[in-house]
């Protein structure tokens, strides 16, 4: 059998993942089924939007979402390899009873939360669960023995609490394990390490795609290796440079050691010669050498200390505005609430804005009967459940959820409200609008209507607030970058400079046209480098 596999390598915005989606259609017209293929990304959102354009395509469209039942993650792939159901899997309600059992090890909401992208779990530990399960999905990983692992992560870790103890760690992984084994449950780890001693394949599979490889840790890679022995023909993508995640156990080494004729993808799309360059003296601070690519055919721009309130966030247009941890993300929206900018997070990031939430639809339900417009069921519903009592008379509540979805105007409502409603909205929306929104919040709708109009509550908002990690595989027109990274990121950065510049060099190379760099706080940020002429530029301004 002619076994073939190629690997692509690219820079950001090269077309890695065009490439790969062009060999699925390819693959289809040359009349290769759908579910003869695995494709596997590090998303479930990539995996899907494959999935979508080779539904899309020429070739595609005689098939249905059905007819793919292997474009998923590694661990889905696991998880329906293994015909398993939710309640079999250690995560949720079932981590919830064994917390119950052992108060001591409770963790945080986003471990419990933590579904098959397991990769996604972040590194915000705040008990002594979290820094268990954090030292056991690390471990398992590495594909590393206890007592090595436990060595290498006391090392390399900053600030693990008093209580964390290899003998605490032992007794822990026994506990849960006996637990597992009580009600028959499987972990993460559990999925891949049986799929792979299993050696299971999905049936008839003839072709592995597999994208951003550099996010592959050792279990992961040892997976791909299994599968790609049973196929035809391998397909993988990747950027070692963009290897962010190594605080899960990635590595950029295993990209380079997967086998496989090498293609270089030579020109990127996104990236103008002067962000190209900037990226460059990104990664030259960890004396590591730069690909050979050409860029796109624009202007780029680079702008340096700048500060959040002299930005003119309503005429950016599409833009990130990355911090290193959620924590710094989190002081930024509050300034972004302050000057009334309309932006979004999203639950990815943990970070809310009234705007995509009911208080936002109330407010604009009382935008739309303030101006003699019509309204619908489900805005008055999101009314109703932020409107102080006075002003709904009794029972209007019930009635308003028995409400069948229409448009109504305010003359068929108005036995809803007291009588002189209408009048008070009229001036002020804050004597109505009080139940179970905090005043920040009411502010800060009201700053949004002023500045933004009716528009800022019909659409998404430009600015996009993200982790850097999380705003990996995307890109904006403009990209405002906090350089702060605070003292636990700054300390590991101080001993393993290469991570950190990696983290870097993504949150630059997200830029299409513009990178706008805030001004530096602390001692404790990122050592961005300066363009020629930055500091000429600054001085005249």
């Amino acid at each position: 059998m002619i076994r073939e596999r190629i690997k692509f390598w690219g820079a950001p915005g090269c077309g890695k993942t065009d490439r790969l989606i062009g060999i699925v259609n390819d693959e289809l017209d040359h009349g290769t089924r759908p579910d003869d293929m695995i494709y596997t990304s590090f998303t479930r959102a990539a995996c899907k939007e494959a999935m979508q354009r080779a539904l899309n395509s020429e070739a595609g469209m005689f098939y249905e979402k059905g007819d793919f039942p292997w474009f998923r993650t590694e661990h889905a792939i696991c998880y329906k390899l293994l015909g398993l159901k939710k309640d079999q899997v250690f995560a949720g309600k079932n981590q919830q009873e064994f917390i119950d059992k052992y108060p001591a090890y409770s963790v945080s909401r986003i471990t419990l939360e933590a579904d098959l992208e397991i990769r996604e779990h972040t590194a915000i530990l705040q008990t002594l669960g979290d820094y268990y399960e954090f030292f056991i999905l690390w471990m398992h990983n590495m594909m590393l023995p206890f007592d090595n692992a436990m060595q290498q992560f006391r090392r390399n870790q900053i600030e693990l609490p008093d209580e964390f103890t290899p003998s605490g760690a032992r007794t822990y992984m026994e506990r849960r394990e006996t637990f597992k084994k009580e009600r028959g449950l499987l972990d993460f780890h559990d999925m891949i390490r049986m799929v792979t001693e299993l050696k299971a394949c999905p049936p008839n599979i003839k072709v592995l795609i597999g994208d951003e490889l550099q996010d592959c840790n050792a279990s992961l890679y040892k997976l791909l290796e299994m599968w790609a022995a049973q196929v035809e023909r391998v397909y993988v993508a990747g950027d070692p440079l963009q290897s962010i995640f190594r605080w899960s156990g990635s590595s950029p080494e295993l990209f380079d050691e997967f086998p496989g004729e090498l293609e270089v993808l030579p020109h990127s799309h996104r990236l103008p010669p002067q962000i190209k360059d900037y990226a460059e003296k990104i990664i030259a601070l960890a004396n590591l050498p730069f690909p050979k690519f050409t860029a796109a055919d624009k202007v780029g721009e680079i702008t340096y200390n700048g500060h959040v309130n002299k930005i003119d966030w309503l005429n950016l247009g599409p833009t990130f505005l990355l911090a290193r941890t959620h924590w710094q993300l989190y002081r930024l929206s509050k300034e972004l609430k302050q000057m009334g900018v309309p932006y979004t997070a999203g639950e990815r990031q943990r970070i809310w804005t009234p705007l995509e939430s009911s208080k936002g639809e109330a407010y604009l339900t009382l935008i739309k009967l303030h101006a003699r417009e019509k309204v619908n069921a489900d805005d008055l519903r999101a009314l109703a459940k932020h409107t102080r009592e006075p002003w709904l008379l009794r029972g209007a509540k019930t009635r308003i959820k028995e409400l069948a979805q229409a448009e109504y105007s305010f003359k068929e409502i108005a036995h809803f409200f007291k009588p002189d409603f209408l009048s008070v909205i009229a001036e002020d929306f804050a004597p109505v609008l009080c139940k179970d929104i905090e005043e920040d919040d009411r502010s800060y709708l009201h700053r949004v209507y002023k500045k933004c109009g009716v528009s800022a509550f019909l659409k998404q908002p430009d600015i996009v607030l993200s982790t850097i990690h999380g705003s990996k595989g995307r890109e904006k027109e403009t990209v405002v970058i906090s350089q702060e990274l605070g003292k636990k990121v700054y300390d590991s950065f101080l001993k393993d400079k290469q991570s950190e510049v990696f983290v870097a060099y993504v949150a630059a190379t997200r830029s299409m046209k513009r990178i706008i760099m805030l001004q530096r706080e602390t001692p404790e940020s990122f050592p961005y480098p300066r363009m020629n002429g930055a500091e000429k530029e600054e001085k005249t301004k």
